[in-house]
């Protein structure tokens, strides 16, 4: 690529952020109809896929498309998944949750920097980590249930009650008599 034109090197990123846009607007939303589970682990699987073809691409076409579908599953990834999070946790605990969400992310970015100043150029190598991290997300999302806000919004009433059982369960928290006037069922 050194001798390439230099819109070649800025179609990458043209092709990354044309894909966030139309996700945001495609994906983001279709969490509120579908679930945010099924969203996030679909823009995981996206990520992994695309990840993993592009450590073995040879043609320039291909990266492109590949990165175009990185960018695609970035919103789910990250803004659907940010939200699916958010729903789990009490008002309280937000801001800081929050920060250090956007502290990792952001010291993810420092690390790559100082790993290809400081210690190797090739690439593939931290790839490769970013792709058993992403294996890992994967699996621990599988295993998480569905938001309990978004149950309660499509009134899916005796699965929220569950999921939040499981909560308070997790965090040792005693179960409140159910009465018969609840304030879900109305």
């Amino acid at each position: 690529m050194y001798c390439e034109p230099k819109y070649k090197f800025g179609l990458f990123g043209s092709m990354f952020f044309s894909a966030v846009v139309v996700s945001s607007l495609v994906l983001a939303p279709l969490s509120d109809k579908i679930g945010r589970k099924k969203v996030v682990i679909f823009g995981i699987l996206l990520q992994l896929f695309a990840s993993s073809c592009l450590l073995f691409s040879t043609s320039l076409n291909l990266t492109y498309w590949l990165v175009f579908m990185m960018g695609f599953a970035m919103p789910p990834r990250v803004f659907v998944a940010y939200v699916y999070a958010m729903e789990f946790m009490p008002i309280k605990n937000t801001p800081n949750v929050t920060a250090i969400c956007l502290g990792l992310d952001g010291m993810t970015l420092c690390f790559a920097s100082f790993y290809f100043m400081l210690l190797d150029k090739e690439w593939k190598d931290l790839y490769f980590l970013s792709i058993v991290v992403t294996v890992a997300a994967t699996v621990l999302t599988a295993f998480m249930p569905e938001s309990p806000r978004y149950l309660i919004g499509k009134r899916q009433f005796d699965e929220a009650r569950s999921v939040l059982g499981k909560m308070g369960r997790i965090n040792k928290v005693k179960p409140v008599a159910r009465s018969h006037s609840n304030a879900f069922d109305t």
